[in-house]
């Protein structure tokens, strides 16, 4: 199946300039500004019900979707041996607690 649009998690109100920009490869800002732009020269209620007609329409991006998994484990394998150090400071803290929790 080729490229599918989504909204975006990227969102300020509903997702869909986010969405635009992700199926576009562009700044979100970008597509934001320009919707606005576009609304105000054509009347605001034209923009205001096109949006709210996309963000009805436009599915959400599911969870599940095939690659977002891999996708999260190889940005987490970037992790510099200094992150790691660090964030093992606080699981040791994290285990002390329960730990006193418990007792």
């Amino acid at each position: 199946m080729g490229k599918r649009f989504y909204k975006s998690n990227n969102k300020m109100l509903a997702g869909v300039c986010g969405g635009f920009a992700e199926y576009f490869k562009i700044d979100p800002t970008i597509v934001r500004i320009g919707w606005v732009v576009i609304s105000l020269l054509t009347g605001i209620w034209v923009g205001a019900i096109a949006y709210v007609a996309c963000g009805i329409i436009i599915p959400n991006r599911p969870s599940s979707e095939e690659g977002w998994d891999e996708n999260l484990k190889s940005a987490n394998d970037y992790s510099s041996a200094e992150d790691k150090e660090f964030n093992s400071h606080f699981e040791e803290d994290a285990k002390k607690v329960k730990k006193e929790n418990k007792d």
